[in-house]
């Protein structure tokens, strides 16, 4: 809305603009050509104030000797003819329009924000214009360039009242046409450009709140509504606008009477009344208080309330201008007077508002009632000018008795200041400190994930050259790359350690706790370091008190990790011959366990720090024993994250002690059955087996490998090229450009790449009917699942977490191949057994275009089918005695049809999909850690029998599932 307010204590100073927008309101949807409209009581002339001001800008536009001069004397025309378009019979549109096209031609050579403000004003006037003119295309054209042209000023502060004002303009019109939600995000994006360009929020209009507000309010976002409602009544208050928070007050009130929250609206209602008491002139407002006090006594069943209040609102009303309200008022008196028995004077307020709204649906009457209007707002203001004159002699004295004071407290500002500057000098270098201590954290977390493909290319040629010189490598050597292949995941390890870290920084790690017998855990988990504790020729001793047969709910992998972490401390600390010690018990529903060594200790200068992320002691009589300070450190932020403690107490040539106390949660074992460690080991040639009768045909496909980093590239090379024709790009614009003239039945790709990356790639390949049925594999060493889940959302076919083995891509490819064939052999099949009919009746031959146009692209509808399918198969996946029949009945859709549409789309049967359901859900569970052994993630995928799960896991994916434990551990 384009107005000037001009603020004087216990009155509004009301703009021309303002004005205007009531007849912009009175006016719209009537003919757009004003130049029709007749109405003898209208004027034809200006008011002679109004006069006076014209006369006085042409005199100035006259006496003008610069182009700034000109347009500034335009500008003020322009605001003249704004101000008597209310009451004129034909408002001056055309010499408004004339005029501000004027000014923006006398600034377009001038770039000073001088000049550009009164450009503002110039596209503000053209906005207002053919909005009042209900063209509000053009006039959304004319706001929208003012957002445009103050978006990246100079100097936003000086030019935010004109945004203010064009947003005003822009949400009122959206609002008009009962778009609330686009409304408010116009004001949500003034919001935002008030804290980017740090301007003072105090600048920010108690009418932009208001309007959120009601919007809010009308759209029926009452949370939001009310946080709004309480902002304007802030900023009225605190800019002393006493009418303004009477506006404030009313519309928290009429918010509350919404949400029948009537003791609320009560309080604010009487704030409202007390200031609209004072100053009879704002009688709308008044009506409203009374409107709101009737709707109260409604709701209240208090017809005594109803009746006083709507009678008051009503007479009220009477004085103001024709509204909505007025109706909505006399309803409610109407209703009350029936139900007091008045029915004489009900029969005549009926009149009374049958008469309100044909005048309101006359349009002779609503140019009366304006004209009517304006002149009791031209009173109006010369009242409040009457007022502000006796009211600037006391400011004056106020004025004097601030700049006294303000001199005196010179000193104190002083002292003030120079602390305030310390201060900000003191949380500039901690904000410096916490920055570097992120890029520090961020570091660590993205060189994590770039060792992925490092780690991937060291294990997979190792592995790689075992598997295939398996029988002419003799011991030794075989001995020497099994170390290597133990030392990368022990690195793996340790890349593990410093993700949890990221994690436990960033918030996004969680608790996977299970039912666990804690003796027989406990126990397995000390058993792993009796060889190490022999080869250094440590005494090794542990023991743990009352927890037979005590099942607990707890994370067992970090319990697991904080365990190991603090073993290996203790190793890494205790020479030869020396002791050491681990002991656990329970006390007050807490794990105590203590892990105690006669080691080298710590100096007491180090304890204080032993737990800080990447601390190395200073103390250089301690041997230098390497290590990057991330395992204490990870062990305290697990303990806690359980909401656990540790402690440590240290001598020097002692040895040390640390004590972890954790909460745990008990577990009726005649209700849950505890989670056992299977002692699974993996086998590597059940898949090499698998790969020898691995069907022929497929050595024929073509891969395409999308890799930038050309030493991995050569790798996926080495092991797929033996199966299979290889082609080799280095993006993903290269891969879209191979695809245009070479078939190829598979993908594998990277996902970090220039120029195009795999989830781009991936993207534009499942949105072409040209490629979108190509099998894709995704490699990625973003090991987080927001990643693989994002991979998921765009179609992959399925993804390949860095590092991994040989093995496990020639499963995931040999498995995609298969099915791609399995499909593409259906589809061949169904049209030969339609084709070769001898009498093809029209449904068959409909049924042969079906066929033939699912063989080029698979339909929308199908796939949707599909999703709803896994769905069903996923609710139901650990549920024994549940079969296809069970499932059509869910889908709708016969056997037969629903076997076809599956085999189609798939490749896969009906009993195959169910169990690539379950072995996809199998692999989250495995990657998430969420169970501590084979045979629990079997069971809950609905497989009791975990070798046979092992078996189907091998063949799918390449890897044996009691590898995660493996790696883990």
């Amino acid at each position: 809305m384009l107005f000037v307010i001009k603020y004087r204590p216990n009155s509004l100073k009301y703009s021309p603009l303002w004005i205007l927008l009531l007849y912009s309101f009175l006016t719209y949807g009537l003919n757009k050509n004003t130049a029709e409209f007749k109405d003898d009581n209208l004027q034809s002339n200006l008011l002679p104030t109004h006069q006076k001001k014209l006369n006085d800008n042409l005199e100035m536009l006259q006496k003008a000797t610069t182009a700034i001069d000109s347009a500034k004397a335009y500008t003020n025309i322009c605001f003249v003819y704004y101000s008597s378009a209310y009451y004129l019979k034909v408002p001056r549109y055309e010499d408004i329009l004339q005029y501000s096209t004027k000014i923006i031609a006398l600034t377009s050579n001038t770039q000073s924000d001088e000049s550009l403000k009164l450009k503002l004003h110039a596209l503000r006037f053209k906005g207002t214009v053919y909005k009042s003119l209900g063209d509000f295309s053009k006039a959304l054209d004319f706001f929208n360039d003012i957002i445009s042209k103050t978006e990246h000023t100079t100097n936003p502060d000086y030019f935010y009242h004109q945004r203010q004002a064009a947003t005003t303009e822009i949400a009122e019109i959206f609002a008009f046409q009962k778009n609330y939600k686009l409304a408010l995000s116009h004001y949500h994006s003034l919001f935002a450009y008030v804290e980017k360009n740090q301007i003072d929020v105090s600048k920010i209009s108690s009418i932009v709140y208001l309007r959120c507000a009601r919007f809010n309010r009308q759209a029926g976002n009452i949370d939001d509504a009310l946080v709004y409602a309480y902002k304007a009544i802030a900023t009225s208050v605190r800019n002393s606008m006493s009418v303004r928070t009477a506006m404030s007050y009313l519309e928290l009130a009429h918010i509350y009477v919404d949400i029948n929250s009537i003791a609320n609206a009560t309080l604010y209602l009487d704030k409202a009344h007390l200031i609209l008491k004072e100053d009879k002139q704002y009688l709308s407002l008044l009506s409203k208080y009374h409107y709101l006090k009737a709707v109260i006594g409604k709701k209240n069943n208090n017809v005594s309330d109803k009746l006083y209040h709507a009678e008051k609102a009503f007479a009220l009303l009477e004085n103001e201008k024709l509204s909505d309200r007025q109706i909505a008022t006399g309803n409610l008196l109407y209703d009350a007077y029936k139900e007091k028995g008045f029915f004489e004077k009900a029969n005549l307020l009926l009149e009374k508002i049958v008469a309100i709204e044909k005048k309101m649906s006359n349009k002779e009457e609503l140019k009366k009632t304006a004209f009517i209007e304006i002149q009791r707002r031209d009173k109006n203001i010369e009242l409040a000018e009457a007022k502000s004159e006796k009211m600037n002699k006391i400011i004056f004295w106020i004025a004097l008795l601030l700049a006294v004071g303000i001199f005196s407290m010179i000193y104190i500002y002083k002292d003030w200041k120079k602390k305030s500057k310390l201060a900000r000098e003191i949380a500039k270098k901690n904000m410096q400190l916490e920055q570097l201590d992120k890029i520090k954290s961020n570091f660590f977390s993205n060189i994590t994930h770039e060792l992925q493909t490092p780690l991937t290319l060291i294990k997979g040629p190792l592995e790689l050259a075992l598997e295939e010189n398996h029988k002419s490598l003799d011991a030794s050597t075989k001995a020497k790359i099994q170390m290597a292949m133990n030392n990368t995941d022990s690195l793996k390890t340790m890349v593990n350690d410093m993700l949890d870290l990221s994690k436990l920084e960033a918030k996004e790690l969680v608790l996977k706790r299970e039912n666990v017998d804690l003796d027989t855990f406990l126990n397995t988990t000390m058993r792993k370091f009796t060889a190490i504790m022999k080869q250094k020729k440590l005494h090794f001793n542990y023991c743990f008190k009352d927890l037979e047969s005590y099942t607990a709910i707890v994370d067992t992998k970090k319990l697991e990790k904080i365990l190991n972490n603090l073993l290996s401390n203790a190793i890494k600390y205790t020479p030869a011959n020396g002791t050491i010690k681990v002991c656990g018990k329970l006390e007050d529903e807490q794990l105590i366990l203590t892990v105690k060594d006669t080691g080298i200790g710590i100096p007491a200068t180090d304890i204080p720090h032993v737990f800080e992320r990447y601390f190395q002691s200073n103390d250089a009589s301690k041997p230098l024993e390497g290590g990057y300070g991330i395992g204490l450190s990870l062990v305290k932020e697990l303990v806690e994250f359980m909401n656990g403690t540790i402690h440590v107490q240290s001598e020097v040539k002692k040895g040390s002690q640390f004590v972890v106390k954790l909460p745990l949660e008990n577990v009726d074992t005649n209700k849950h059955q505890s989670s056992q460690v299977d002692e699974i080991k993996p086998s590597v040639d059940t898949f090499a087996s698998m790969l020898q009768h691995m069907d022929k045909t497929l050595k024929e496909h073509t891969i395409l490998i999308v890799e930038d980093h050309r030493d991995m590239q050569q790798f996926i090379a080495s092991i797929l090229q033996k199966e299979y024709r290889v082609l080799l790009v280095n993006n993903g614009k290269e891969a879209m450009d191979k695809l245009q003239n070479t078939a190829v039945d598979l993908i594998v790709s990277d996902v970090m790449m220039p120029a195009m990356d795999g989830f781009t790639l991936l993207e534009t390949l499942k949105a072409s009917e040209v490629y979108c049925n190509i099998p894709v594999i995704m490699l990625t060493a973003l090991s987080d699942i927001k990643y693989k889940i994002k991979a998921l959302t765009f179609g992959v076919d399925d993804y390949l977490s860095k590092p991994f083995v040989a093995a496990e891509l020639l499963a995931r490819v040999y498995n995609l191949l298969m099915r791609s064939e399995s499909r593409k052999q259906f589809l061949e099949e169904s049209t030969q057994t339609v084709e070769h009919e001898e009498e093809v009746s029209e449904a068959f031959t409909e049924q042969l275009t079906t066929i033939a146009e699912e063989k080029a692209i698979i339909k929308k509808s199908d796939k949707l089918l599909i999703d709803k399918v896994a769905e069903i198969i996923a609710q139901n996946i650990d549920n024994p005695d549940f079969k296809l029949t069970d499932l059509t009945e869910k889908v709708y859709v016969s056997e037969r049809q629903l076997r076809r549409k599956i085999k189609l789309i798939t490749g896969l049967s009906p009993k195959k999909f169910q169990q690539e359901i379950q072995l996809l859900k199998a692999r989250t569970l495995l990657e998430e850690d969420t169970y501590s052994n084979v045979k629990a993630v079997a069971i809950s995928v609905g497989i009791h029998n975990s070798t046979r799960f092992s078996k189907l896991y091998i063949e799918r994916f390449g890897k044996h599932p009691a590898t995660y434990f493996t790696a883990s551990s």
